[in-house]
């Protein structure tokens, strides 16, 4: 089975200390979790990582909400994070979607 395209690909750029925040709508009911796949690399720095739901379902069973990366940019350069939402028990299968995001911090 091959791995599904890129759903999303974003630019952004950053100033140094500057926070920026990444919101992936999510369900984790359906066991399906926003993951980043690699490491962090040395530019950016996470701050928090949160699932928040709904306002309109908060509380609602099977409801859901944004899973938020949060980064603070703490050099100059370049970053490629791709996330990936996929299930934590089934690694061998490829992930449901995947996005891609460009930082540059100048």
């Amino acid at each position: 089975m091959m791995a599904p395209a890129l759903a999303g690909c974003a630019d952004v750029t950053l100033r140094p200390q500057e926070i920026h925040a990444i919101e992936l709508p999510a369900n984790p009911t359906t066991g399906y979790r926003w993951n980043l796949a690699g490491q962090i690399p040395d530019c950016l720095e996470l701050v928090q990582q949160e699932y928040v739901p709904d306002e309109a379902t908060e509380g609602a069973v099977g409801a859901g909400g944004q899973e938020v990366y949060t980064f603070r940019a703490v050099g100059k350069g370049t970053a490629r994070l791709v996330f990936e939402y996929r299930r934590s028990w089934e690694p061998e299968r490829p992930p449901l979607q995947e996005k891609m995001y460009w930082i540059e911090v100048k």
